[in-house]
């Protein structure tokens, strides 16, 4: 892709049509290809929110609390990248409560992989690659 597009999606656990709904925001013009970013999803046990935030900028909290929407533990299923273009993710941190500290993950840290969702560790469990196969 030339011109990388940044988005945050989440889905709030409601339906509209049958279908699920998803909250999705497009934001244009933030990177070139190839470029490193930060990128944190931080939830605040004061505002119960998820604050979705790119090298350190807020993009998008959630108008809802995930702990009334979703069920534990929280996941996710977007993935950057593609099998001949791969998305690195490095320096990987956790926070295990809302007021602990970000800290590198053990090594049973377990990153999903579905059917097209796929990953691939380069120092498990602090850094891996990301990919969409299709």
């Amino acid at each position: 892709m030339a011109a990388p597009k940044a988005f945050t999606e989440y889905n709030d656990g409601t339906t509209m049509w049958g279908q699920a709904h998803w909250w999705r925001v497009l934001y244009n013009g933030i990177w070139s290809s190839g470029a490193q970013h930060a990128y944190v999803v931080d939830y605040n046990g004061i505002t119960e929110k998820l604050y979705m935030q790119i090298d350190g900028v807020t993009k998008a909290p959630t108008p809802w609390s995930p702990n009334l929407e979703w069920s534990n533990p929280w996941g996710g299923d977007d993935i950057p990248g593609t099998a001949g273009a791969r998305t690195d993710y490095s320096l990987v941190a956790v926070r295990h409560c809302a007021g602990c500290i970000w800290q590198a993950p053990v090594s049973n840290f377990v990153v999903i992989s579905w059917p097209y969702y796929k990953f691939v560790w380069t120092a498990n469990p602090t850094a891996f690659q990301i990919y969409t196969q299709r």
